[in-house]
């Protein structure tokens, strides 16, 4: 919403300076330095969007990583070395399940 509104602000006063220079050449610097923090608002908005965006994928990848770890029963902090489950370990044909299902799971699929 914000983006929306900073981009309307921004064409207004393109129009402004492109079409009314005459009406107002008393304030022109003013009206050029409002277009400038304009822009620099507008690439900030940009920005935090990409990062919330960024953020959004990250936590949803790993709910879904917590969940297909906890109906797999496998211990996501466990090493991985392919002995036997009584010392700890996951066995690598539990790891390999296990990353087939994140892979056939969205975001992925």
């Amino acid at each position: 919403m914000a983006d929306a509104i900073v981009e309307f602000l921004l064409v207004n006063l393109k129009e402004l300076l492109l079409y009314h220079v005459d009406l107002i050449s008393g304030v022109k610097d003013q009206v050029e330095s409002l277009h400038k923090e304009l822009s620099l608002m507008k690439a900030f908005l940009k920005d935090s969007r990409e990062k919330r965006n960024e953020s959004e994928f990250a936590c949803h990848l790993s709910a879904r990583y917590r969940y297909i770890a906890a109906r797999r029963n496998i211990r996501a902090s466990a090493s991985i070395t392919g002995s036997t489950p009584e010392d700890g370990s996951v066995p690598v044909k539990d790891c390999e399940v296990f990353l087939q299902n994140l892979l056939e799971s969205p975001p992925f699929n």
